[in-house]
């Protein structure tokens, strides 16, 4: 199953992507920008290329400036037809409306997402992040739970608690 990603107007929208990367304030900007991915665009003012120290960098700047936050929502009001979201440490996740994470609910169950206990581990379930449709629909289901962590470290202690003990 695949999604794919259309705007109307797809060179303006590229082009105006562009105009966010020239116009940051931010001072480091490493190229490959945009990439396309099956069913969205990942949007990064720093760069794909950047290396990790970089990366952290702009984490670091977009945390005090809140940068990404911004271009989210001026973004959106543009274009009603697409949803932006933050996404990683350094970039915007964009893809048609509707087409987030929480599709994966109907994909793998169905109608019978009840039936099932479900945890979900994201790092970005809170608002605009892009774990927050599928952590909003489980909090819509009765055996379902979001856990939102910040590190690979505190996904392997949590699978280290009872939470995920079987038996």
């Amino acid at each position: 199953y695949k999604n794919k990603f259309t705007t109307e107007k797809p060179r303006l929208f590229f082009s105006e992507l562009e105009r966010y990367v020239m116009n940051s304030k931010y001072h480091t900007k490493t190229g490959r920008h945009y990439e396309e991915r099956v069913g969205m665009v990942n949007f990064s003012i720093v760069g794909r290329n950047a290396t990790k120290e970089e990366r952290k960098e702009y984490a670091d700047y977009d945390a005090e400036h809140n940068e990404r936050e911004a271009i989210v929502a001026k973004l959106s009001k543009k274009y009603p037809a697409l949803d932006f979201v933050i996404g990683g440490a350094v970039s915007i996740d964009i893809f048609n409306k509707g087409n987030d994470k929480s599709q994966v609910l109907k994909k793998l169950f169905g109608d019978t997402a009840n039936d099932y206990n479900i945890v979900f581990v994201g790092d970005r379930i809170t608002y605009p992040g892009n774990d927050h449709s599928l952590a909003a629909a489980l909090n819509g289901l009765r055996n379902a739970k979001a856990i939102e962590v910040h590190s690979w470290e505190d996904t392997r202690a949590l699978l280290k608690t009872k939470l995920f003990a079987s038996g």
